[in-house]
């Protein structure tokens, strides 16, 4: 692992930016850790590798920017020398104003790491504000708290212009509110609730009408998202803790270990047994 000293928390650990410096070829950075609160994001001027999240992976290139959804476990592997930043958020920071941001817009519904290439302006650009984040959290005043979620969300601002208006238009459309808004009670409610209706009576409008909506904007219902995010959680805690199968299952609310297999099984596309066997390999 191979981190500048360069780097950024305001109080309370809101917002974190390390400078990653060069690195030789096949050096793995760091695996990240579910942080149910937090988002990740990796900002890449020149590098080569690969963003390992459960059940995917996606290609690191030149000048393009990362963002993983929270609670969302991973790990960054370099495969050639590389530059850029390491930026951890919380949920919040990626709103501006009452709306979520353009760039956040896609990451919230599907969970990410979704990925944004920069063209010279931008790169430029992005670089000069998470620079000077940098250098405003080493000095001690008024505001700065403040200062530097501004420039964060400045920051995302000039991001947004990369994106097709089409997708920035999604953000005022209430079927897409209602959807993010679903999505975001799944990362911190699974464990607990796993009916559709839950959610529904949550949201204010009926079990019918949320799938309806969420098949529409995503292209699967909510029973589908639901089902994969309790396949997510159950990765994440053999990744993080190499519980037993028994246990994983008592943690996510199975009474039934057979059961647990079962639905592991015809959701995840492969045996509780052969994943973990995957993991030690």
């Amino acid at each position: 692992m191979s981190i500048e000293n360069r780097s950024c928390n305001t109080n309370g650990e809101q917002l974190s930016i390390f400078a990653i410096a060069p690195l030789t070829e096949n050096s793995e950075i760091y695996s990240i850790y579910p942080d149910p609160g937090r988002h990740h994001m990796l900002w890449v001027s020149t590098g080569e590798g690969f963003i390992n999240t459960v059940g995917n992976t996606c290609a690191i290139e030149d000048g393009v920017v990362y963002s993983m959804s929270r609670g969302q476990a991973k790990k960054i592997i370099f495969t050639a020398p590389s530059r850029g930043y390491s930026i951890s958020i919380p949920a919040d920071l990626l709103y501006i104003g009452r709306s979520a941001s353009p760039f956040s817009t896609k990451q919230s519904l599907y969970g990410g790491p979704f990925s944004l290439r920069m063209d010279e302006s931008t790169l430029t650009d992005t670089e000069d504000i998470l620079n000077r984040i940098i250098k405003e959290s080493a000095l001690a005043m008024p505001w700065q708290q403040e200062l530097m979620e501004h420039l964060f969300k400045l920051f995302l601002l000039y991001l947004a212009k990369r994106i097709p208006v089409h997708d920035i238009s999604l953000k005022w459309d209430r079927d897409f509110q209602l959807v993010r808004r679903f999505m975001d009670l799944l990362i911190g409610n699974i464990t607990e609730r796993k009916r559709v209706s839950s959610y529904a009576r949550e949201l204010y409008v009926s079990p019918g009408y949320l799938n309806m909506v969420v098949k529409k904007v995503s292209g699967f219902t909510a029973s589908y998202h639901i089902q994969q995010q309790v396949v997510e959680e159950a990765k994440k805690i053999v990744i993080t803790t190499g519980c037993s199968m028994k246990d994983v299952a008592y943690s996510l609310g199975f009474d039934d270990t057979a059961h647990f297999s079962k639905f592991f099984k015809a959701n995840a596309g492969t045996n509780f047994t052969s994943f973990r066997k995957a993991l030690a390999g």
